[in-house]
């Protein structure tokens, strides 16, 4: 593969080169990936302990998120904190906890309830 005006030695640093370092890292990716699953992994089937922080005797049946509780939880978000999976600051649920505390409330319910229906 010759480009006319350059050398035949830089024609082929500008296309194999780059060709052969991303194989070649897809490979180191694939090994640390190997590596990490085959040591880091290993599940003997045994769960953590685990201790309710819920009273006896409240179960979702009796649990009614309402839309004043859930905006007092949301001003109580730290400001600090990284955004979630979502990638939604806090301050921004705080800012907006007026507008989302009743949908948010609605759906909170709806989904402890589906929970229980099924």
């Amino acid at each position: 593969m010759l480009i006319e005006g350059y050398p035949a030695a830089l024609v082929w640093l500008l296309f194999e080169v780059p060709v052969a370092l991303h194989i070649l890292m897809m490979l180191i990716k694939q090994l640390l990936n190997d590596y990490f699953c085959s040591t880091c992994t290993k599940d003997n089937g045994a769960l953590p302990p685990f201790h309710s922080r819920v009273p006896v005797g409240v179960e979702f049946d009796n649990v009614t998120f309402t839309p004043e509780n859930v905006f007092r939880v949301m001003q109580k978000l730290k400001n600090s904190k990284s955004s979630g999976p979502d990638g939604i600051p806090s301050n921004l649920f705080k800012k907006l906890a007026v507008h989302l505390a009743l949908p948010l409330s609605i759906l909170f319910n709806n989904s402890v309830h589906l929970e229980n229906s099924s």
